[in-house]
């Protein structure tokens, strides 16, 4: 309905009081137990939004109460699984997070839906790296990028993965890659994030003046990314 697009609409564009406000609205319309496609568009924006607000303990519940909802094993599901399992990530429950994740993945692989199975695999890469399962965290990094190798979110998860396993030459070829085929798709601060890495990685590679043009691209996307500013500060010192 007219309530749901517009809380759609807000999440993508950052406005998550509004989204927020439209979802009650669209889940007031739709009976509480109304297990149509429209109230679980709701409840997984809802999710969403309790996510990206910091509320990981309300997507946790909207997650849990969703499933409830549906048939053991259901593929619908699998966006519920998904957010519940990022949620435990940010509250430190790994295990539970991984076993979440990992139900997102079959049930997403299951109904053959690869955008899904990306976000799930690149949310279990996440979940194994932050338990300190470094070696574990590889497989379903590369199993994401297998299945989409444009995959903006999974590309910069596994890049920064292998920075914190001090694999630099690999994580500055995923990044140039990156830069050079998708730079468009990122915002300023991302842009600059992914600068500021790959100069990091070219520095440890003894390449400081590689590294010092990418400082260069990171402040022009953004003057006062503060990384940026001291990593320049640190490689001028040094040269």
């Amino acid at each position: 309905g007219f309530h749901l697009d517009m809380a759609h609409c807000q999440q993508r564009i950052g406005e998550y009081e509004r989204a927020d406000r439209a979802v009650e609205r669209a889940l007031s319309e739709l009976s509480a137990g109304d297990g149509s496609q429209q109230y679980r568009r709701a409840k997984e924006i809802g999710a969403l939004l309790a996510i990206a607000r910091g509320r990981y303990e309300k997507a946790i519940a909207v997650g849990g109460e969703a499933v409830s909802k549906l048939p053991p094993d259901s593929p619908a599901s699998a966006p519920f699984h998904a957010a519940s399992g990022i949620a435990h990530v940010y509250t430190g429950e790994y295990q539970k997070a991984e076993e979440e994740l990992q139900t997102a993945v079959n049930l997403y692989e299951k109904d053959g839906k690869p955008a899904g199975t990306i976000t799930a695999l690149a949310g279990l890469g996440m979940a194994r790296q932050q338990a300190g399962n470094c070696d574990g965290a590889i497989e379903p990094y590369e199993r994401a990028l297998e299945l989409d190798p444009q995959d903006t979110g999974a590309r910069l998860q596994y890049a920064y993965h292998l920075s914190r396993r001090n694999k630099w030459e690999r994580a500055v070829e995923v990044l140039d890659s990156l830069l050079e085929q998708q730079r468009h798709r990122l915002d300023p601060e991302s842009i600059a994030d992914t600068y500021c890495l790959m100069a990091r990685g070219l520095s440890q590679l003894g390449r400081p003046d590689e590294a010092s043009k990418n400082l260069e691209q990171a402040l022009k996307a953004n003057p006062e990314h503060l990384p940026a500013l001291r990593a320049a500060l640190e490689l001028a010192n040094q040269m």
